[in-house]
């Protein structure tokens, strides 16, 4: 309120501070029961207007408006005032105004009244000292009142002609300090608010616009007031003077700051929660959704508002859900259920949707609010697990193989001493020839004598322990069988075995090393055949071990990794077969090289050169035809077989071998080169020697160039190999041998 001048006491109350300064609706009737006015906030009510109601019957006017009265009594006695009564009481009721969503504000407490001036008719002394009492109640209405009422004269100076006592409780001050002090209006103004009482100064704000401000009190506290001011002019439209009513609403602030702020936290966690939030009418249209929701189905949230929500479902899905959702409508129905959500690019969207229902009112379906939560990796994970639990089934059923899992059981001192099987498979019971139940849950030292199961404990203990895979051979007498296992753990102190019998192949290594055995006890002839079974022997329990040893890792593959391409491993299955039938040639060969004794013949080297090249018609080679005899026999070709034959599979696709033949002293030395990975110089000089591998040049059993010098040294010659490019092993390898020419010796 703007400041008065100094004034020592307060003047009567003008008159016309009685209607438009309050916020309360105020309706004056005078001694003939006629309203002598209404003010502004009762204006508020439909077809009240001034200039019609004024002087007509206060008796119509209370009953059209006795509805919007809140509380049913207070109607009832405002009824039974009009008109049995002939003095009208003096009451305030809180009347709602149709729309508002507020009731118009209370006028006081029931003890006070709202008259106005007299209407003039002097001729009825009854109704002159009702009249001149009017001004009396009026007064005691404001000094009563919760509000600070006032007026400002601004002619001929400003000053305060009136402040109501209300402006104690609410400010601090007094009236007559307010009076003292015609700036304390300004003074008690916030300091961040003088700017809006400068844009009232200057139009920008009208005057009898609702104006809200913080004033800071006498104990300097800080208030919300809100304003309403009447701007007053006279016969001449000169503005002198301003009435208004002034109300403490800080209380209805921090409502308003609280709300504001809940509505911030709730809007901030609609925004950023990590579920998808959907809110339909009920009709399933979008009415929102928030930036989570929107992005799980690849849409921004504009573009999902106000669309249905059929657009979201895929086709053979709609009539499901429909049903579903026509039941939620009906009965009202929470809970969660998973469903498809079509994204934006055609593709499928598992979600668990948790729902709750909306009502209006009425308690009628008004929609539904729902979570979502994308399950789609959860539910491609359980596909693949099914898939891999299918797979493993069928492993697990596999009629050649054991399977047993089991638990390591330690000492206290963590060591294994015993282990209890916890599932087997029908093979282990046909291998083994123990049951089912006799051997679940049961410990191994139970089934199997214990003496024979300390070792195998051991083995599988440290499996348990450790997560060290591992792959032996071990017996069980008290079985009369040996088994090849292979074994790894699933998880700590778990291990799984897969194992198959080798009894017969145990045996037959048995038998062939007692027959060696006694032929070494027989003579000296003997003890040649004996090294030559010796190697067979070797050959067959290492390079065949190795083979079956890779066939069982794949195997091993493909149970642990069931979800890889299974046709990759079969090939390499079925290439570790081929190789195994590459060792029984190897075999045959050196057993052929070792039984023939026959005289050497010349043998046409471009011949069996020509006709080696021809076994590999897809490689590139370069052969230089010297037309030169040498001194060999009918397994010559095997040479060429196994030079060119490394040189293509180790060297490549772009792999090029050059074959040249050089005469010199009677004798023919013969070079196969290749631009493959070549050989380090630490492997050249042990590279023919049984089982050895030439590194970089991939993997082999170490036969063929055993075979190539045993031929060549059977033809009088000698082997080796040098770098292709002196010095750069990476360049390539020359494998160099020398025959003897035909032409200068014989046989």
């Amino acid at each position: 309120m703007s400041p008065p001048p100094h004034h020592s006491t307060p003047e009567p109350l003008p008159a016309s501070i009685s209607l438009d300064a309050p916020n309360e609706g105020i309706l004056p009737i005078d001694c003939d029961n006629r309203l002598s006015g209404i003010n502004r906030p009762l204006e508020r009510l439909p077809g009240t207007y001034r200039s019609i109601l004024h002087g007509s019957g206060a008796d119509r006017f209370v009953h059209r408006y006795l509805p919007y009265i809140t509380d049913k009594t207070s109607a009832e006695e405002i009824a039974a005032s009009f008109p049995t009564q002939p003095d009208i009481p003096i009451l305030a009721y809180t009347i709602r105004s149709p729309g508002d969503r507020e009731p118009l504000p209370d006028a006081g407490n029931r003890n006070a009244g709202a008259p106005d001036t007299p209407s003039g008719n002097a001729g009825r002394v009854r109704g002159e000292e009702r009249c001149q009492s009017d001004t009396e109640k009026l007064n005691l209405l404001l000094r009563n009142a919760r509000d600070i009422v006032y007026r400002i004269d601004l002619i001929p100076e400003r000053r305060f002609s009136y402040v109501s006592p209300a402006a104690t409780a609410i400010t601090g001050y007094t009236p007559e300090e307010h009076y003292a002090d015609p700036d304390l209006g300004i003074k008690m103004v916030h300091p961040d608010d003088l700017l809006l009482l400068d844009a009232i100064a200057t139009g920008e704000i009208p005057q009898d616009r609702p104006l809200t401000l913080r004033w800071l009190r006498k104990d300097g506290t800080v208030i919300w007031t809100e304003q309403q001011n009447v701007p007053i002019y006279n016969e001449n439209g000169m503005l002198i003077a301003i009435e208004g009513i002034a109300r403490d609403v800080t209380e209805r602030k921090q409502m308003e700051e609280a709300l504001r702020e809940s509505e911030e936290s709730y809007r901030t966690i609609v925004e950023t929660a990590s579920e998808g939030i959907w809110e339909q009418d009920s009709q399933h249209i979008t009415l929102r959704v928030n930036p989570t929701m929107a992005a799980m189905l690849g849409y921004r949230v504009d573009e999902m508002v106000g669309r249905p929500v059929q657009e979201y479902l895929f086709e053979e899905d709609i009539e499901e859900l429909h049903t579903a959702l026509q039941a939620q409508r009906r009965e009202g129905l929470r809970g969660k259920y998973e469903c498809r959500l079509k994204h934006r690019d055609g593709t499928a969207r598992w979600v668990l949707v948790s729902a709750t229902p909306k009502r209006d009112k009425n308690g009628n379906f008004a929609g539904s609010f729902a979570m979502f939560t994308d399950i789609t990796e959860r539910r491609r994970a359980e596909k693949a697990l099914k898939e891999h639990a299918e797979r493993y089934q069928q492993f697990f059923n596999n009629p050649l193989v054991g399977y047993a899992l089991c638990r390591i059981i330690t000492d206290e001192h963590g060591n294994p001493v015993d282990f209890v099987y916890l599932e087997i498979n029908q093979a282990f019971e046909d291998l083994t020839g123990l049951k089912r139940e006799t051997v679940l849950n049961k410990r191994v030292t139970e089934i199997l004598v214990p003496e024979e199961v300390v070792e195998i404990t051991q083995r599988y203990g440290k499996v348990a322990l450790t997560g060290e895979s591992t792959t032996f051979h071990y017996p069980i007498p008290s079985l009369s069988k040996w088994f090849e296992i292979a074994v790894f753990s699933p998880q700590h102190g778990h291990f799984i075995a897969f194992f198959t019998d080798i009894t017969d192949r145990k045996r037959v290594e048995e038998a062939l090393r007692r027959r060696t055995d006694d032929l070494v006890r027989t003579s000296r002839e003997v003890e040649a055949a004996r090294d030559e079974a010796n190697l067979y022997l070797d050959i067959i329990t290492h390079d065949i071990r190795n083979a079956n040893t890779v066939s069982s890792m794949y195997a091993d593959l493909l149970v642990e990794l069931v979800d890889e391409d299974l046709t990759a491993y079969a090939e390499k299955l079925h290439d570790s077969v081929e190789r195994s039938s590459e060792i029984l040639t190897n075999v045959a060969t050196i057993r052929r090289a070792r039984q023939e004794t026959g005289d050497l013949v010349p043998v046409s080297l471009d011949t069996v050169i020509r006709d080696e090249m021809r076994n590999f018609p897809g490689a590139s080679i370069q052969y230089e035809d010297p037309h030169v005899e040498v001194l060999a026999d009918a397994l010559l070709p095997v040479i060429f077989t196994n030079l060119i034959g490394n040189a293509v599979k180790f060297g490549g696709a772009d792999v090029r071998v050059t074959i040249r033949a050089l005469e010199r002293d009677g004798e023919v030395l013969v070079s196969v080169e290749d631009t493959g990975p070549g050989v380090p110089d630490e492997v050249k000089g042990k590279l023919f020697t049984r089982f050895e591998r030439g590194m970089g040049r991939g993997s082999g059993q170490g036969l063929g160039l055993f075979i190539v010098r045993t031929l060549v040294e059977r033809y009088g010659g000698r082997v080796w190999i040098e770098d292709r490019v002196a010095g750069h092993p990476e360049q390539g390898a020359a494998f160099r041998f020398t025959l003897r020419q035909a032409d200068h010796g014989t046989a």
